[in-house]
């Protein structure tokens, strides 16, 4: 009799174990399914095991149970000619349009998680907002929380002291993946940054980002190898891109004029020529370890990239410049007159509708030795995040928490948005191209020396392409002596007032 109870004793404890051992493994399994759920999310949360995720987001660090009753939150929306026709923080309704309706459900998420009202206030034309948050600032009235100014027009306020040091604003944390790094790494000056950009700006700092579209019919008519394995291999080079560029070519109405009638291996964007001395990893201007700023343009390697270039966009048979001839590139290209178009990621949604498949590709390299590609930020069509700097106290903590509420709602609902209106062709989504995206945006550049314009040397290098002339010392010399002297007095502002 006791050996039987014995026996039922040590059964019912085997059953127990058994029982616990496989509700471990179902813990378990539960937890590594939501680990693998929230890492599918964002990569950030395995670089980063200590964020607080929520719904397989990350999410930010505000304030706890912040209510600003009712706050209307005034951001001026502006910039350059041409930058206004999208409004990144104002959206009526759903309407089905991709990115409108994200701006929407964003907006609508940060109002009610924080008892706010999100007022954009769009003015348009170049310098516009920027006077009126100039003058905002110097009569202390207060009018605008925050404001997204051009890129030359944020860069002239930062040097007289307009604007507030993102990094000294609470909650702002400019770590998070909603943030664009390279603008920090790019813009910062002396540890400061005045002025910043992140995954609410699609109108600008997306759309005006520099890449390079190619005809996916003509790269196969002319047997073009498979450009995407060139940049994913890192030998996507100028030299590629003037190998094949220079195949194609044809008079194709017989008139024996080539023209916007004609066939092409690249439709060239006058900007074009400011990107590809970054693409070469260098710049117009850096940030030296002191903190200022330092004239850079002139180097063996931006030479060389610019005589490689203008080799094969120089050559009429080959290369098209077509704002010289009333801004047909677009559609040249949608009726495959051109393997390749040289501008910025907002021709994909102006071509949508073309009937052949089209591929998205970053800059070229110079050459296979250079770690990676760069592709250039606008700055004539770029925008930036600004707070005025006579906020303080309770105001400025509330921008703070609220800006970082909008950028990284943004993070889940406007660049997603963003990446399926870019990749959404007329036949099917286009994966490869997604990870080209991936490629642009993790190496965009911002480069300070466009921004303020030194020397007028952006002007100068596209004048050099509008005129069909190759002396690129000689532009460079030309204006040495404005350049200097315009760094001088930027540096020299700069430190009066970061002392």
């Amino acid at each position: 009799m006791i050996t039987k109870k014995i026996f039922l004793i040590a059964v019912i404890i085997f059953l127990v174990l058994i029982a616990a051992s496989c509700g471990k493994s179902e813990d378990n399994a539960k937890n590594q399914s939501q680990i693998d759920n929230a890492a599918d999310a964002d990569t950030e949360i395995n670089e980063n095991g200590n964020e607080n995720i929520s719904g397989g987001k990350i999410q930010p660090v505000l304030p706890e149970n912040a209510n600003y009753n009712g706050h209307v939150f005034n951001i001026i929306v502006s910039g350059n000619i041409g930058t206004n026709d999208i409004n990144d923080f104002h959206s009526e309704e759903e309407n089905g349009d991709t990115i409108p309706d994200a701006v929407y459900i964003r907006n609508i998420t940060v109002e009610d998680k924080l008892g706010i009202k999100i007022n954009a206030l769009p003015m348009p034309g170049s310098g516009s907002g920027e006077n009126a948050f100039r003058k905002s600032v110097q009569a202390q009235d207060f009018s605008y929380d925050a404001a997204m100014l051009g890129g030359y027009g944020a860069s002239n306020l930062a040097m007289q002291g307009m604007l507030m040091d993102l990094n000294s604003v609470a909650w702002l944390d400019f770590d998070k993946p909603w943030w664009d790094q390279k603008a920090v790494k790019d813009l910062t000056i002396k540890d400061r940054l005045f002025y910043m950009t992140g995954d609410f700006d699609t109108a600008a700092n997306m759309d005006w980002t520099y890449c390079i579209l190619f005809n996916k019919k003509l790269a196969q008519d002319y047997a073009v190898e498979n450009l995407y394995e060139l940049v994913k291999s890192g030998k996507w080079t100028v030299d590629k891109f003037a190998q094949y560029a220079s195949i194609v070519s044809g008079d194709l109405n017989g008139d024996g004029i080539m023209d916007r009638n004609d066939l092409y291996g690249a439709l060239i964007w006058d900007d074009t020529m400011m990107g590809i001395i970054n693409a070469t990893g260098e710049k117009c201007c850096i940030v030296n370890s002191e903190g200022e700023l330092q004239l850079t343009l002139f180097t063996p390697k931006t030479l060389s990239m610019f005589e490689k270039y203008t080799d094969v966009v120089f050559n009429k048979n080959i290369a098209f410049g077509y704002q010289r001839a009333g801004e047909f590139g677009e559609e040249m290209f949608a009726n495959n007159q051109a393997l390749f178009t040289v501008k910025t990621l907002f021709v994909v949604s102006e071509i949508r509708a073309m009937e052949t498949d089209f591929g998205i590709l970053p800059y070229f390299k110079y050459d296979e030795a250079q770690s990676e590609y760069y592709n250039t930020v606008s700055s004539f069509f770029s925008r930036f995040l600004c707070i005025p700097m006579n906020q303080s106290g309770d105001e400025l903590e509330r921008t703070g928490a609220i800006m970082e509420a909008i950028a990284a709602e943004s993070h889940y609902t406007v660049r997603p948005a963003y990446y399926e209106r870019s990749l959404k062709g007329k036949h099917s989504r286009d994966d490869d191209s997604s990870e080209m995206l991936d490629i642009i945006f993790d190496t965009r550049t911002y480069d300070l020396g466009w921004f303020y314009a030194i020397g007028n040397y952006n002007e100068g290098i596209m004048n050099l392409f509008r005129s069909y002339k190759n002396d690129f010392t000689s532009m460079y010399e030309k204006s040495i002596g404005l350049a200097e002297r315009k760094i001088n007095q930027i540096n020299e502002s700069f430190a009066e007032i970061l002392n």
